[in-house]
């Protein structure tokens, strides 16, 4: 699409963009959602080496194992999203996937042997490319036009923001007790956030559906 003008300055580009977004419910919806979890699950992968290193004893070979699992999943899970998509509703797919992310990252934190770290490491890549492509996609579809451009700017900045302190929070809690119980209090705080979010905004799955909004497989008609 084509830039809708470039009057006024940084600051006020960027106000507008806010507005936009803040007055999308849609755009609003997704990205407060997105950098729910990417606070509190997604440092996950920032704290890989030292979480192997510390809680299993590995070294940088299990370290490129469960980094390259997590890769693994991301991809399945991009493609498998694509196929429900065409069959669920997005806001069905995201309860979903906020459940499994989060119980993920639980058991994550309570894995028993190296096997299961890497197993589940699987789980949560393919969990948060799953809902990163969903919520993402919402942002896309609902943006305005004329504001698309820093929509998008805005939600990549606060994914960069949230990510960079949820590594700080999860890290801090890591050297004040250690990584398992600070990945279990980011699946509490992930999996109880949600839960707020979606009491406080009823018409959620609305703005979530969109247009898109599909019937279930069993209710259409024959």
């Amino acid at each position: 699409f084509r830039p809708h003008g470039s009057s006024g300055t940084i600051r006020e580009r960027l106000l507008g963009g806010m507005q936009a977004m803040r007055s999308t419910p849609g755009c609003w919806h997704a990205l407060v959602m997105l950098a729910l979890f990417n606070f509190t699950v997604v440092p996950f992968m920032g704290l890989i080496p030292i979480y192997v290193r510390a809680g299993y004893h590995g070294g940088t070979g299990l370290t490129g194992l469960v980094a390259s699992s997590q890769g693994i999943g991301a991809i399945i899970g991009g493609i498998a999203i694509t196929v429900l998509a065409t069959r669920y509703a997005r806001s069905l797919l995201v309860g979903w996937i906020a459940i499994a992310v989060s119980a993920g990252l639980a058991a994550y934190a309570l894995a028993p042997t190296k096997a299961w770290v890497i197993a589940i490491a699987l789980v949560l890549g393919g969990g948060w490319s799953s809902m990163f492509i969903t919520l993402s996609a919402v942002i896309q579809r609902d943006a305005p036009p004329a504001s698309r451009g820093r929509v998008m700017s805005l939600m990549q900045a606060t994914l960069g923001i949230t990510y960079g302190s949820g590594l700080l929070f999860i890290g801090a809690m890591g050297d004040l007790w250690n990584l398992h119980v600070a990945f279990m209090v980011g699946a509490v705080v992930g999996i109880v956030g949600f839960w707020l979010l979606t009491l406080r905004a009823r018409n959620w799955r609305r703005a979530i559906d969109g247009s898109e909004l599909r019937p279930q497989p069993e209710l259409a008609p024959a």
